[in-house]
C-alpha cells in the first residue's frame, strides 16, 4: 500500500531504533512476563475448592497483575530518566 519493500521497511526500522532500545524493551517484557506468570500461579493454585472461589482468586491475581505492570512500568520510567536514557 505504501510502497515500502519488506527490505526497505527493515532498514528504517534499524535506522529508527536501536539496538539498545530493542534490547531494553525484551528487558522489560521478561519483566513483565514473569510479573504475568507470577500472578498467574497465584490465582491457579490459590483456590479453595469451588469453580467459584477459582473466579475470584483469578479475577483478583489478573487485577493485582495489571496493577504491577502499571507500578513496575513507573519503575522503569524513573530508572531510565536516573540514567537519561
Amino acid at each position: 500500500m505504501t510502497g515500502f519493500t519488506p527490505a526497505r521497511f527493515l532498514t528504517l526500522l534499524q535506522e529508527a531504533i536501536g539496538l539498545h532500545t530493542f534490547f531494553s524493551g525484551l528487558n522489560q517484557g521478561a519483566v513483565h512476563g514473569a510479573d504475568h506468570w507470577a500472578y498467574f500461579l497465584r490465582g491457579r493454585f490459590g483456590r479453595r475448592g469451588s469453580a467459584e472461589s477459582l473466579g475470584r482468586q483469578v479475577t483478583a491475581s489478573v487485577v493485582k497483575s495489571i496493577f504491577m505492570v502499571v507500578v513496575v512500568d513507573g519503575l522503569f520510567a524513573i530508572f531510565f530518566a536516573g540514567i537519561r536514557y
